[in-house]
């Protein structure tokens, strides 16, 4: 699995999401504490493959690199501010939450956090609402695996989406 951290703009548009397609998941959370544990999930998730493991081919220098990683990640996520995305499209973001679960991965069928959840029903919603048109097969079902993605940010960023 090759998984990275998302930004801070994807986790944004994620929560921004969750505010618009399944605002009873917010749980009582402010989109700074949801955007804060979506993001943590992440690093979590991302590091552990490195750090977690036992890996006896590697050196004091790049365990003090990835050590030096994870301690600007963990900063990244103790400054997290939400910032709403004022336009949310519904295939982008099922995209972005499909993104989100892919970066934060699961460590099989009892890995069911409610974060995942949380994402599945953004992703269910939003692709309840997209056009047939956004679908590879109009027929076919509304799934992550027949949107047309071709045009869809899979790391969403303010940078790369001005108007």
């Amino acid at each position: 699995m090759s998984s990275f951290v998302v930004g801070s703009d994807h986790i944004d548009y994620l929560v921004s999401a969750v505010l618009l397609y399944a605002p009873r998941r917010m749980g009582g959370r402010t989109g700074d504490q949801l955007g804060r544990q979506l993001l943590a999930e992440n690093v979590a998730s991302v590091t552990a493959q490195y750090l977690d493991a036992e890996d006896e081919d590697m050196d004091a220098e790049e365990l003090a690199e990835l050590l030096e990683e994870r301690a600007a990640y963990d900063e990244l996520v103790s400054r997290y501010e939400f910032r709403k995305v004022e336009l949310v499209e519904p295939a982008q973001a099922a995209w972005v939450a499909a993104c989100w679960q892919y970066q934060r991965g699961r460590y099989g069928l009892h890995d069911l956090p409610e974060t995942w959840v949380t994402a599945d029903d953004v992703i269910a919603t939003a692709l309840a609402l997209v056009g047939l048109d956004r679908l590879k097969d109009p027929a076919g079902p509304r799934t992550i695996d027949n949107l047309r993605t071709d045009d869809l940010a899979w790391i969403w960023s303010r940078a790369s989406h001005r108007g």
